[in-house]
């Protein structure tokens, strides 16, 4: 019988445990061996190096044989030693653990290390796993039952730690033209969003499209992808050319200017004068616009006419006064007098211009009198953009007078107004709501630039932490104001503080903008470098066919192409592929060369090379099976043979001095190699003694 010691077990009774531990925290298994209390003995196995550790089902003493026959004397026998029993400590606690990141997926362990209650999620790590897992606690009650296999007794607590470590996050990144022109740029997107090259992009902050033109390298210079736009089929899709106008700007005396749309059953053209379903009188159609308003034409405006005579009659015991102005003449105050007693007096007047005093209108009559030709209710001036781009445009406007030095804004864009215009020809209507006092206050980011910039919040002349920002600047040396890059451009919205530096292929200089003004220059940097590379870092045959059949030439792995630091450099690399004589490409060979644009940043790449190489079949081509090994071979013929026949053929390679013979059984499968050739025909098949002994025909 062994030794009586105390041993911990994870059960309420030495019958349902299922392992026996040696320390009360149930981590380390007692070594492999019987355990006995009372009569009931169990032994445990599977424990190695204190971990496992499996109790078997119990079973019964054995017994000590058959008594003798003859009774030794009767000898009391001392008192029983009874071993030591300890009761087992209360099940232990087990806490659910997550793997890390949760949001990915996780799987379970159970650990009986308690954790902290000081806050939600405790973290935990198995730092004998490479890399180390971590947990974290799920924050339910702990279990005395946890679900068999998911107790780990390696995990460990990670004190004053919560939740999951952050995880770093994985971006794409795609090289990209803009649609418009060759601009080219890298544009970044998150791991779960991915292109295909030739589809059609925008990025955040920008209406520009760009299309997608390959993978590229991870990039500190780059473009973010918006994600509320989704990518575009081409760049057509993504910028369509402006619709045609469907409607006009339309004016009215007394009414605020307004739009209607074309009558497509009776098109009308600027100038014309139209009744509307807004009210009854009479619009001049202006500017044709492309327009979203209800607003209809519901036909022509009645002739009026320009002139009319009016017969009037002066009241009783009163002289009547017409006054107005006459067509084709003068317009005195007073027109015509009509003594009291007289009967009637006309005149022809413009119409509209007539009002009677002491008289009464008797009758009135269209006239054929001239009138005089209408005054014009327009000034016109001559304007140009304020952000100094494009040629001198002119305008009108009907209203107060517009002084030299004020803003305008017409389809959206400022103009400064620099003249009055003799030029009444134009139909470009200035309206009321959309004048201003400067170009400034038209639009207060006229003259402001994007400059790419490094920024670092204490250091000069950095060549990291790229962002494109607004100055008021051509250069950074020239500009004495940085704006954030989105948002006004106002004080509201000046850049952090901290240090700007521009590297360019010109020369370099680094800035500290204290918040409100820059208060140090540093011209030039002296660590600023001067070049960057691009770099070929591998050229990847994706080929499929023998490599005998083509030869890839050009530019190689570690092949560099160098540019100016700080400018836009377009490079690509030049790697060329060609096929050999026999062999054929089909499909292929496409050759993805490694390009893009050099500016800050220096670069590397891979070209990738795809399509499929086949050699081509011979104009005699037979499928040989060889005398006595059934081997079978392809083999090229400089004439006809027949299915049948005999023939001596050498293999590629094996020289001329070993008999080889074959029956020709037929034509190999399509793309099939070329094993050998054939000599020439055997006359007494496999059996002839050219294909039994040492022969050579030369």
């Amino acid at each position: 019988m062994g030794a009586a010691a105390t041993f911990y077990l994870d059960g309420p009774s030495f019958e349902e445990a299922t392992t026996v531990f040696t320390d009360a925290a149930l981590t380390t298994c007692a070594p492999n061996g019987f355990y006995q209390i009372g009569n009931i003995v169990r032994e445990q196995v599977d424990c190695t190096a204190g971990l496992g550790g499996r109790l078997l089902p119990k079973t019964a003493c054995p017994t000590c044989g058959s008594p003798p026959t003859t009774a030794p004397p009767f000898t009391t026998p001392p008192p029983p030693t009874t071993p030591p029993i300890t009761e087992p400590p209360p099940p232990p606690l087990y806490y659910k653990l997550l793997t890390c990141p949760i949001t990915q997926g996780s799987s379970l362990k159970y650990t009986s290390i308690t954790p902290s209650t000081s806050s939600q999620s405790q973290r935990y790590q198995d730092s004998t796993q490479n890399p180390p897992i971590s947990y974290v606690y799920d924050n339910s009650a702990g279990t005395t039952t946890p679900p068999q296999g998911t107790i780990s007794n390696t995990v460990q607590i990670v004190p004053g730690q919560f939740g999951c470590p952050a995880v770093d996050p994985v971006f794409n990144f795609y090289n990209a033209i803009e649609c418009d022109n060759v601009t080219a740029v890298v544009i970044r997107s998150d791991e779960t969003t991915t292109f295909v090259a030739g589809q059609v992009v925008k990025t955040v902050g920008s209406s520009v499209c760009y299309s997608i033109t390959t993978d590229a390298a991870p990039n500190t210079t780059f473009l973010t992808y918006d994600t509320s736009v989704a990518p575009f089929s081409n760049c057509d899709a993504c910028n369509p050319p402006a619709p045609d106008p469907n409607g006009f700007k339309i004016t009215q005396s007394g009414q605020p200017d307004n739009e209607v749309l074309q009558n497509s059953s009776n098109p009308r053209t600027e100038g014309e004068k139209v009744l509307t379903n807004i009210n009854s009188d009479c619009w001049t159609l202006g500017t044709p616009i492309v327009t979203s308003t209800g607003n209809t034409i519901t036909g022509d405006c009645p002739p009026v006419p320009e002139c009319t005579e009016f017969s009037v009659s002066a009241n009783l015991g009163t002289s009547a006064t017409i006054n107005g102005t006459r067509c084709g003449g003068t317009s005195p105050a007073s027109q015509l007098n009509i003594p009291t007693g007289d009967a009637s007096g006309t005149l022809c007047y413009i119409t509209s211009t007539i009002s009677i005093t002491n008289g009464t209108q008797l009758d009135s009559k269209p006239c054929t009198a001239t009138p005089p030709a209408p005054s014009d209710p327009f000034d016109y001036y001559n304007l140009e953009k304020c952000d100094g781009t494009g040629s001198t445009i002119v305008a009108r406007y009907n209203g107060a007078t517009i002084n030299n030095g004020q803003s305008v804004k017409i389809s959206s864009v400022c103009y400064k107004v620099i003249s009055t215009s003799t030029d009444n020809s134009t139909t470009t209507d200035i309206v009321a709501s959309e004048i201003y006092s400067s170009c400034s206050a038209c639009d207060p980011c006229a003259g402001i630039n994007t400059l790419s910039l490094s920024y670092n919040a204490n250091q000069n002349c950095t060549t990291s932490g790229v962002q494109n920002l607004r100055t008021n600047g051509t250069t950074l040396l020239s500009s004495s104001l940085i704006y954030q890059p989105t948002g006004a451009c106002s004080s509201s919205n000046y850049a952090p503080i901290g240090w700007y530096t521009q590297i360019t292929a010109s020369g370099s200089s680094s800035k500290f903008w204290n918040g409100v003004t820059f208060t140090q220059t540093i011209t030039p940097c002296p660590t600023a470098p001067t070049t960057v590379t691009a770099t070929l870092s591998d050229v990847d045959d994706q080929i499929q066919g023998p490599t005998a059949g083509y030869t890839i030439a050009g530019d190689a792995a570690g092949d560099i192409i160098t540019a100016p630091f700080g400018g836009s450099t377009a490079f690509a690399f030049n790697t060329t592929v060609t096929v050999n004589n026999g062999y054929t490409f089909s499909p292929g060979p496409t050759v993805n060369n490694f390009n893009g644009t050099l500016t800050n940043t220096n670069l590397s790449g891979t070209t990738t090379i795809t399509g499929t190489v086949t050699q081509d079949a011979p104009a005699f081509f037979y499928q040989i099976r060889q005398c006595n090994t059934n081997a079978l071979f392809n083999l090229e013929a400089a004439f006809a043979y027949n299915t049948g026949d005999v023939v001596r053929f050498l293999i590629a390679g094996s020289g001329s001095t070993n008999p080889t013979c074959g029956e020709i059984i037929g034509t190999p499968a399509a793309g099939s190699s070329v094993d050998g050739s054939i000599m020439y025909n055997v006359p007494n098949g496999c059996n002839d003694f050219q294909c039994t002994g040492v022969f050579n025909p030369f």
